[in-house]
């Protein structure tokens, strides 16, 4: 009857006991080492700053080739000025028929400025 154990007596075995066993941590060499991990952590960034630097110019005398060949070609580059010869003269004719400055300004659509700009030209 030993080798018909496990069929008699099912009931009466215990099932079996999950054990967790606590396996320590290894230590955290990083920590415990001598050498600081900042050096390092420069040294990479250090060295990403200067590719970036590099690209950076690359990209910089790209667009200023770029900018001198559109000047070649005749492109202007900012905004349009508002001033032109044909304005300035109307603002000037428009102040000597006695027209106020809000109102030349309302005409033309030009800042206080501009106008007074126009007028001292």
């Amino acid at each position: 009857m030993v080798g018909d154990r496990l069929t008699v007596g099912q009931r009466t075995l215990t099932p079996p006991v999950l054990v967790r066993i606590q396996v320590p941590q290894p230590p955290d060499l990083i920590a415990l080492s001598p050498v600081s991990t900042h050096y390092p952590f420069k040294l990479v960034m250090g060295i990403l700053a200067l590719i970036a630097e590099f690209e950076n110019d690359i990209r910089r005398e790209r667009q200023m080739d770029g900018i001198a060949k559109a000047k070649e070609r005749g492109v202007r580059f900012g905004r349009k000025t508002e001033l032109t010869v044909d304005r300035i003269a109307q603002i000037k004719k428009l102040r000597k028929s006695g027209t106020t400055v809000p109102e030349i300004m309302r005409q033309t659509s030009l800042s206080k400025a501009s106008v007074y700009r126009a007028l001292s030209a």
